[in-house]
């Protein structure tokens, strides 16, 4: 009888325990001594066969099919928060650290470009005052009262306001120009 290797390892388990027929044995036999494989496994199955497991009884075995009933129907319909949360929650934890991690970057990257903070004076547009005539401007007919002191004058009573209001049209367009040039200047 001639059998593949695959075979004889089924039988290793029959043979240690000793029942095999004869054919069969000489078989695993002649296979043993070329493979060494086979006879590793088979001196281990040997070895546990030395080894005296005491048989449980018969109440063991009787009871057995029930205790793993009873056990499946437990596993199958114990619901409970704990483990819900113990499976899905270190999960969904790591997925909201991820996502708060790149809102933070993307905020980080839109905000390094302007400070909130910060108010360029040469953003400011400036109006056009050209097509205003002399007509348009109001006269002042009314005197300053004396004494008393407006933003930006100093204590003698002169200041920029009684300047300003002292210019001409010409004066005026000259002085808008001029501060045009110093504004695209930066000055």
């Amino acid at each position: 009888m001639k059998s593949n290797h695959d075979d004889i390892g089924e039988m290793l388990p029959e043979y240690a325990a000793g029942a095999l027929s004869s054919d069969r044995a000489r078989a695993v036999e002649a296979h043993v001594r070329e493979c060494r494989d086979c006879s590793e496994v088979l001196s281990l199955l040997l070895e546990l066969h030395t080894i005296g497991v005491p048989d449980p009884g018969d109440l063991f075995w009787k009871t057995l099919p029930l205790k793993v009933r009873v056990s499946a129907k437990e596993k199958t319909r114990s619901f409970s928060i704990r483990s819900v949360l113990s499976r899905y929650l270190p999960v969904a934890a790591a997925i909201a650290i991820v996502c708060i991690a790149a809102l933070t970057a993307v905020q980080r990257k839109e905000r390094a470009d302007v400070d909130p903070f910060f108010k360029d004076p040469l953003a400011q547009t400036v109006l056009d005052y050209s097509d205003i005539t002399e007509e348009d401007i109001p006269e002042i007919t009314e005197p300053f009262p004396v004494g008393e002191i407006y933003p930006g004058t100093d204590i003698t009573g002169h200041g920029y306001h009684g300047e300003l209001a002292s210019l001409n049209s010409d004066e005026m367009n000259r002085l808008s120009v001029a501060l045009g040039i110093e504004q695209k200047n930066g000055g």
